[in-house]
């Protein structure tokens, strides 16, 4: 058995489970998934790709503390069964309901990731009709952040098509985490905290103040708090400005923060691969990064000025990456996530159609508004708000519409200032 410590990121993520005794509290970082298989499915052979992903070191890991380090062990690599039920119900419909019941519930059990006996992971097959199933997978984070869940999703689906495919090479996760701990012990990490000092000192940025919903308030649903792109409209942009798709969605929800807040020092957290690195492109493992990302900017600044000092702050923030995971998730008001792992060109099919799968949403009370940046198809870019609706619903439903407005400021009048957009004055209804 092979064993190495765990730390930064991956071992907040592995104390969430650990720590808490409420259950629904320890099973806040999982990972839980509804994969729709429409058409002829070949159960065996679906039960030999999932077999072969968990032969990955990373998916035969328990975890254990010794004092205040927490431990990963890879154990002996057990045979993977899928097990399958029917779903209950009297039509289609009723049945993808109960599916559906039933990976919520299911994704608020602990998944039991110190046990040395049990699976890390869950897969259970649903059968809506020969012609329907539904695979439900939770892993949880501390193994596969969502970079590595898609290509866990891509490896069995590639594998489900051919069973003659091979797992793109990458090195072990084992070794990046001690890449990681290497650096933190040395000076380097040193000249890291001071950047990061540095970078956070002295925030103008108002804290995030609940403004709860009253009775004469509209209850706010998900699509209130959810912007639609075109992904082609926003390439065109972005390779008008020289910039990525990425660094101007974060330009967005930096434009969209100081607008509501009337405040041009705009602060919040961001989560990104760290897959860019050749050597780690498709691990398996928690790789994800969380930065800080501040920029203060001008009145004067027009849109090609506003991206060039993005994308310095977004470089300097890579630059300086490995200690900023030292601070809490949630740590700022607002948290860009990007959820859009298209650049790893993982595309998984099954029967030849784009592969449709569903987050499990779970219930969780959050202090700070996250923007999630996903694919809703293939030519749609969502970015939706996170939070606790009841105290943050009406703030994220002005940051959204700020979104929006910057969006479309950015397309119509790039040659306007970012004093312009500020203007009270300056609305989507008002904007021409």
């Amino acid at each position: 058995m092979f064993t190495y410590s765990l730390g930064s990121l991956t071992q907040m993520m592995a104390m969430t489970n650990y720590y808490p005794e409420n259950p629904e509290e320890k099973a806040s970082m999982n990972l839980a998934f509804t994969i729709h298989l429409q058409g002829k499915l070949d159960i065996p052979k679906l039960e030999r790709a999932i077999d072969k992903l968990t032969k990955e070191k990373i998916m035969h890991t328990y975890l254990s503390v010794e004092g205040n380090q927490f431990l990963a062990h890879e154990k002996e690599y057990v045979p993977f069964k899928l097990e399958t039920e029917k779903a209950e119900g009297s039509s289609e419909e009723e049945k993808k309901a109960t599916v559906k019941a039933i990976a919520e519930k299911k994704a608020l059990e602990p998944l039991p990731i110190f046990d040395a006996d049990k699976n890390q992971f869950y897969f259970r097959l649903y059968e809506l009709s020969e012609e329907y199933h539904i695979l439900l997978m939770i892993v949880h984070h501390t193994f596969l952040d969502f970079g590595a869940v898609m290509i866990a999703i891509g490896h069995i689906f590639s594998y489900y098509n051919d069973e003659n495919y091979i797992y793109e090479k990458s090195d072990e996760f084992s070794s990046f985490m001690k890449e990681e701990l290497d650096f933190m012990a040395s000076d380097g990490a040193k000249a890291e905290e001071k950047f990061w000092a540095e970078e956070t000192a002295n925030v103008i940025q108002p804290a995030l103040v609940p403004n709860m919903l009253t009775e004469n308030d509209a209850p706010l649903e998900e699509k209130d708090v959810m912007a639609a792109f075109s992904r082609k409209d926003l390439d065109a942009i972005a390779v008008r400005e020289r910039t990525s798709t990425f660094n101007l969605l974060m330009l967005l929800v930096h434009m969209a923060i100081a607008k509501v807040n009337d405040c041009n020092d705009t602060f919040l957290q961001y989560a990104i691969s760290n897959r860019s690195e050749v050597n780690y492109r498709f691990t398996l493992g928690c790789l994800t990064r969380v930065l800080f990302n501040r920029i203060n900017f001008d009145d004067d600044m027009n849109v090609s000025e506003l991206n060039k000092i993005l994308r310095k702050k977004v470089g300097a923030g890579y630059q300086n990456r490995h200690v900023a995971g030292k601070t809490p998730f949630g740590a700022a008001s607002y948290i860009a996530v990007n959820e859009d792992m298209g650049d790893l060109n993982v595309f998984p099919s099954f029967n030849g159609k784009p592969l449709q799968f569903d987050f499990v949403d779970l219930p969780r009370e959050l202090n700070f508004i996250a923007f999630l940046m996903l694919p809703l198809d293939a030519d749609t870019i969502g970015v939706g708000a996170l939070t606790d609706m009841l105290k943050y619903g009406k703030h994220a439903k002005q940051l959204i519409d700020a979104l929006n407005l910057a969006q479309q400021f950015i397309t119509k009048y790039p040659d306007k200032t970012s004093g312009d957009f500020m203007r009270k004055d300056i609305t989507l209804e008002l904007l021409s």
